[in-house]
């Protein structure tokens, strides 16, 4: 192993060391790892560019950032272009991108101007197919994502390898793959077919043999490549013989709830439905929770749609209206999920309800719509910086489609049609400083935060 081999970044990165000792005496703003053939990315007063293994330029061409050599190519950022360079600075190929990879495998992935991603190969020549997302190649094998959000595994010549398309995918190491179905997350062999029955809310992947999993009760287990439970690391939620760790209402401590507006009259077919008002059966029942949460009610903050802006109403009324209803957009349309209603409208026609909704539980990203499962987590973002520590009770009032699809992709596991929410029901939201408590129905999360 050369010398430039055992090098580490010094701890103001500003030069290498080997052991203790400066490797060379010359000083950079920043520097990164060295990569064979022995050069490392750094950048100066002049811009960035590769230095040698004694710390001087390896050519003279300055850029606005580089990365590291793979397989004799770098990555480099040129103002507004992308493209690779090889060793002595030189041009790999005339094309410039939008981004650009690392090359793997005789590989890179490059997105161009339109979001749309893609593999070339280093002569800068198009291999494949055009995607809306594509990784890096793996053991000859690259992750690819469709229009509709689903990815799979792809070939050095594009060519799909398996036909198994899932909501999320990793590549392959030690030979299993971690994979993301509308039940949750397993692992897969190399013809995606998962090598177990169940299905967790994190998998990591396999290290010897086993790999840690985290259950959807936020139980953590070690696993075997047969699925079978080998260490519990964290007991769940259900097993600790604990209380319920979403506060009640009656609790000081801040409570979030993401609810569904009341009861209201059938909307029209073929029509968004926007000024269908609330049933007065639907006005009573959102008042008398209003009553309930009484005066522990923070804010109420509302889709701006008729029926929602009127659950707020009653509840704020029920509560004592002390406060005032806030419209938030963000709860409707445009808003969080829904990024241009007038396409997205286009699947609720196409679809329905029922099959919008199913869609999106599914993980499936529409026309119109953000992925689900990102919207989810901005969603609930955006519930705790508006609660901001306030103790009491929050509410965020909004539609069935927007609520199931928060629920399904935070809370997690399957969520039949059985359990998608009525009127007035919610997903109640609990934070802390370290952790946000989830719960639906009788189904309890904990997630990191943030």
């Amino acid at each position: 192993m050369s010398d430039w081999q055992r090098t580490k970044v010094a701890p103001d990165g500003t030069h290498h060391l080997l052991g203790d000792t400066p490797f060379y005496e010359t000083r950079w703003n920043t520097v990164g790892k060295f990569h064979v053939p022995g050069l490392a990315p750094a950048s100066g007063t002049d811009g960035a560019l590769h230095i040698g293994v004694d710390g001087r330029p390896a050519y003279a061409r300055r850029f606005v950032r580089t990365f590291g050599f793979y397989e004799g190519l770098a990555a480099v950022e040129d103002h507004d272009d992308w493209h690779h360079v090889r060793p002595d600075g030189g041009e790999a190929y005339p094309t410039r991108w939008a981004w650009c990879g690392n090359l793997q495998g005789g590989r890179v992935p490059v997105r161009d101007r339109e979001g749309r991603y893609r593999h070339i190969d280093t002569s800068g020549c198009i291999r494949g197919g055009v995607w809306r997302y594509a990784g890096d190649f793996r053991d000859g094998l690259a992750v690819v994502m469709r229009e509709d959000g689903r990815s799979t595994h792809v070939g050095l010549g594009g060519e799909v390898l398996h036909g198994r398309w899932f909501l999320d995918l990793d590549v392959f190491h030690k030979g299993y793959a971690r994979a993301r179905d509308e039940a949750g997350w397993t692992h897969v062999d190399a013809g995606g077919r998962p090598v177990y029955d169940a299905r967790f809310a994190m998998v990591e992947p396999f290290y010897n043999g086993q790999a840690r999993v985290e259950r959807f009760d936020g139980a953590l287990q070690v696993i075997d490549e047969r699925g079978e439970v080998r260490v519990v690391l964290r007991e769940g939620i259900e097993r600790r013989g604990e209380e319920t760790p979403v506060r009640p209402l009656d609790s000081p401590e801040p409570l979030l709830l993401l609810l569904r507006h009341g009861a209201r009259g059938p909307i029209p077919v073929g029509e968004p439905g926007g000024e269908v008002p609330l049933l007065p059966e639907g006005v009573e029942s959102a008042r008398a929770l209003g009553g309930r949460i009484g005066g522990r009610l923070v804010h109420v903050r509302t889709s701006p749609v008729l029926r929602c802006v009127e659950t707020a109403d009653a509840i704020a009324d029920g509560a004592g209206r002390h406060t005032l209803p806030t419209p938030d957009h963000l709860l409707g349309a445009p808003g969080v999920f829904v990024v241009d209603p007038a396409v997205a409208w286009k699947s609720w026609e196409r679809l329905g309800p029922e099959g919008v909704m199913a869609a999106l539980v599914a993980g499936e990203h529409l026309p119109g719509l953000a992925p689900p499962a990102a919207a989810a987590v901005r969603l609930v973002a955006h519930m705790v910086a508006c609660a901001a520590g306030r103790s009491g009770v929050h509410v965020f009032v909004t539609h069935d489609s927007l609520l199931v699809a928060t629920i399904a992709h935070t809370v997690g596991g399957p969520l039949p049609r059985e359990e998608w929410p009525g009127f007035l029901e919610a997903l109640a939201v609990s934070p802390s400083k370290e952790f946000l408590t989830l719960r639906w129905r009788d189904r309890t999360r904990v997630l990191p935060w943030p």
